[in-house]
């Protein structure tokens, strides 16, 4: 049996009425309650955030001003080139190894 448009709409319409009689208003006032309150906490929540993000926008004001007053910035670092060969007089030391190594370590230490 296939209902027609106007049948359909009909069932809906008792569904609605049925299921809209059995609804406890005191369940309902509870749920608008809290729905209340979760708008007021999100309303509290946002408030918050817009406070938070006044106070982050002052606190960088702030840092570009000290950045500004502080003046020009060091100069960087030089690079350092692995490949670099420095030449340390060993003078009167006593070595040990070879008479011309490839690598020499030179230890600076200072007894007192």
């Amino acid at each position: 049996m296939r209902l027609t448009k106007t049948s359909r709409s009909l069932v809906a319409g008792f569904v609605a009425l049925t299921l809209g009689a059995c609804v406890d208003q005191k369940a309902v006032d509870e749920v608008k309650g809290r729905v209340d309150l979760v708008s007021a906490k999100v309303g509290t929540l946002q408030t918050q955030q817009q406070d938070i993000l006044a106070k982050l926008d002052s606190l960088q004001k702030g840092q570009k001003d000290i950045l500004a007053k502080a003046g020009p910035a060091k100069p960087a670092r030089p690079k350092e080139d692995p490949n670099k060969v420095y030449d340390l007089p060993v003078g009167s030391s006593f070595p040990k190894g070879a008479e011309s190594p490839t690598v020499t370590l030179v230890e600076f230490s200072d007894f007192q």
